[in-house]
């Protein structure tokens, strides 16, 4: 009697202690960095136009692998100015820009350049842009098993049902024992 007692007590403790904490936080995915597509479309990157407004860059997947036959799109004032393909090894060639903000555009990201003519481009101007792509990207991972143990309100329902169960179970024992 006594070590159910204990048990009964050990369990009430552990359910309020539960009902206390907030859910676990292994519950929660991982924060994850940014993708590199989505980061490079938040700065403002300098570039230096080769002759004839040449402008060239590579397109690269994750593993820094170019990335074949992908579309990009120079755009200036909401215009496309020009468009090229990749070749095998990623690499992509435009002539005929003129310097200023261009945005270039690939179906997984898009990064926006201040292009610059050779002789006025700053020192930190970089000669080719470089674009990472991700095509795998994960917006949530949803299980409604996690979530509902997540709630502590549904986790108090269990602790209360794996306690009053077996108190249920014993007091019904004891009343059909003592009343034979």
């Amino acid at each position: 009697m006594r070590i159910k007692n204990a048990w009964q007590t050990a369990a009430g403790f552990l359910a309020l202690v539960g009902m206390l904490l907030p859910p676990r936080p292994i519950l929660a995915a991982e924060p994850q960095s940014a993708p590199a597509a989505a980061r490079q479309s938040l700065e403002v990157v300098d570039v230096a136009l080769g002759r004839n407004g040449l402008l060239t860059g590579r397109v690269l997947d994750r593993r820094g692998q170019g990335v074949a036959g992908t579309s990009v799109t120079v755009v200036a004032d909401a215009t496309a100015v020009s468009q090229a393909k990749t070749d095998l090894a990623g690499h992509f060639h435009v002539t005929g820009l003129a310097s200023g903000v261009h945005q270039l555009v690939t179906p997984n990201g898009h990064q926006i350049c201040r292009l610059w003519r050779a002789e006025a481009a700053p020192p930190s101007a970089i000669p080719s842009v470089q674009f990472v792509t991700d095509d795998k990207v994960v917006a949530g991972q949803y299980s409604p098993v996690k979530c509902w143990l997540a709630n502590p309100w549904v986790m108090a329902g269990l602790a209360a049902v794996a306690i009053g169960v077996p108190v249920a179970v014993h007091n019904n024992r004891q009343d059909r024992d003592s009343g034979s």
